[in-house]
């Protein structure tokens, strides 16, 4: 395999592979408008959210986590792994 070719594999490797991230929003607006939204996987536990925005990003950060909203506003019992999703950068 001549050099060119090697390059070209490794350009096209690189292409098909950059099509498959998926671009997730690294800032929100810093507006507080609360929203309640559950968790169904890996673990079950309800969390209130900065905005709407910060679920969004979180759900497409980590996909593996199932998100579901349940009303806008704070959660009336937050589970306690909850503190971390009230940042709006984190």
């Amino acid at each position: 395999m001549n050099v060119f070719t090697a390059v070209v594999f490794i350009v096209l490797i690189s292409l098909a592979y950059s099509k498959n991230i998926k671009y997730c929003s690294t800032t929100c607006p810093s507006e507080y408008r609360p929203v309640c939204a559950e968790i169904e996987r890996p673990r079950r536990g309800r969390c209130t959210f900065f905005n709407l925005c910060v679920l969004m990003r979180r759900q497409c950060r980590r996909p593996i986590e199932v998100w579901r909203v349940m009303l806008t506003g704070t959660c009336p019992l937050s589970s306690n792994f909850c503190d971390r999703f009230m940042e709006i950068n984190g």
